[in-house]
Formats: structure tokens, sequence, C-alpha cells
């Protein structure tokens, strides 16, 4: 059985307002537009089954965002549209998978 953790820390990076014709756009009263940091906790468990001597299957359970901090994906930027400029995505949760892998 193996475990396999990864973790992500970064400044948030930066990005430009556009109008509706997605031009960008000079907005003076900010100096640099940034998503928010970002951090991310993953971890998989895995594990080897023999079924015969040449073959085996992997079994393996993946955690994505263990520390369920929010983290933005994207941002709507469009200053022309009312009530939606700089609203932010975010992926929020924790996210469970299960595979299974069959390597010789």
């Amino acid at each position: 059985m193996s475990l396999s953790p990864h973790v992500e820390y970064r400044n948030g990076f930066p990005y430009q307002a556009v109008n509706d014709l997605q031009q960008y756009v000079s907005l003076p009263e900010e100096p640099q537009l940034r998503y928010s940091r970002y951090f991310s906790l993953d971890a998989r468990v895995s594990k080897d089954i023999n079924v015969s001597s040449k073959h085996a299957v992997r079994l393996s359970l993946n955690g994505i965002n263990l520390s369920n901090h929010a983290n933005y994906l994207q941002v709507h930027n469009n200053t022309e549209i009312h009530n939606t400029a700089y609203s932010l995505e975010t992926m929020e949760g924790i996210y469970w998978q299960i595979s299974t892998f069959f390597f010789s």
C-alpha cells in the first residue's frame, strides 16, 4: 500500500479586466488585480493486487482539496455587464475519486 500526498501553495495570479468586446480595460483605482492565494492538499492511497505472475490490478482512492480551501478557478471580469463584474468562480468542498487500473 502506498500514500502519495500532494501540496500546492502559491500567490494569486494576476488578471486584467476586459470590456464586452474582450478588450483590456485600465482601472486606475486598483494597481494590479490578482486571484486570492491558492492552497491545495490532495492525497492518493493505492494498493497493487497481483492477479497472475504477469498482471496486477491497482486500486486507488484519491482525495482532492482535503483542506476544503476555496480556490478560485475563473474570474468573470467584464466591466460592462452589471452585477457580474469581478465575480469569482470557486472550487469548494472535498472530492473523492476511486480508480482501478490493470497493468502488466
